[in-house]
């Protein structure tokens, strides 16, 4: 076997094991404001971090930028994590990176057995992305930022394919900043493992990084929610030096279709 494999296999594991530990061991510890919670918090944030630092390499740019929360702290103005979207990896390697937990909005095709547990305890937020977002999953991602909680939303909807292509944003992402006044935190990410399916990536060695760009507030900008979603794609854009894609892929049956008619994937890029 691959002695790489093997590492990934020992990293994943240890990881895995860590959370376990962590959730068996509740109710003793207790987090820096005293709840489970937060203290849950912390130890999966840092098993994220051990995860991604052994198999993905990470390298994180930008952390200045970070607004000062805690990890489940709540109140104030709500704020929005948009980062393009270049493999399943993605949610982690965020999780990995900031200090506090996103709820992410996930497309509910995308749900995976193995994975549930972990999506349960990070309150995922479904929606369908063979049509338009049910209203219970705008309401619930509207209520928790005017509540001054974290949404972590990858505006593309989809994987990047062809990669290196920023895809177009969803027009919700500018109707959740206007509706709730919430800042805007936006990431770059690249370098993940190009592999199909996309959960691949997590058995895979990458050399990824995320930048992490300036917060944005939209509150006296004047710009509608249309206009919003146009700026956010173009701050990407400009960040990546990427062409953009003007052709989003469709989702018939649970299979996500690009340009050509296929789910097929590129051939991955040497990430080791």
């Amino acid at each position: 076997m691959n002695p790489w494999t093997l590492v990934t296999i020992f990293a994943i594991a240890w990881c895995v094991f860590a959370l376990l530990v962590a959730i068996i061991c509740i109710p003793a510890p207790r987090g820096r404001d005293g709840s489970q919670a937060a203290f849950l918090g912390s130890i999966l944030i840092s098993t994220a971090w051990v995860y991604a630092r052994i198999v993905h390499r990470i390298k994180v740019e930008g952390r200045e930028h970070i607004p000062d929360r805690k990890w489940g702290a709540r109140g104030g103005r709500g704020l929005l994590v948009v980062a393009n979207h270049t493999a399943g990896i993605d949610p982690v390697l965020l999780y990995a990176a900031l200090p506090f937990e996103p709820r992410f909005v996930m497309g509910e095709d995308m749900r995976t057995p193995i994975l549930e547990g972990l999506f349960t305890f990070g309150k995922m937020i479904y929606v369908d992305r063979e049509g338009n977002p049910s209203g219970a999953a705008v309401r619930e991602i509207i209520r928790e930022l005017k509540e001054g909680g974290v949404i972590g939303l990858f505006p593309e909807g989809h994987i990047e394919r062809p990669p290196e292509r920023v895809l177009p944003f969803r027009d919700g992402v500018g109707l959740f900043v206007r509706r709730t006044n919430a800042l805007v935190l936006p990431i770059v990410i690249d370098g993940t493992p190009q592999v199909d399916p996309a959960w691949d990536s997590l058995r895979r060695f990458s050399r990824s990084r995320l930048r992490i760009l300036p917060t944005i507030d939209y509150s006296d900008s004047g710009l509608g929610a249309k206009e919003i979603t146009e700026d956010l794609r173009s701050v990407i854009l400009d960040a990546t030096g990427w062409p953009a894609n003007e052709s989003p892929p469709r989702v018939v049956d649970g299979r996500v279709l690009y340009e050509d008619g296929v789910d097929a994937l590129p051939a991955p890029r040497n990430t080791e």
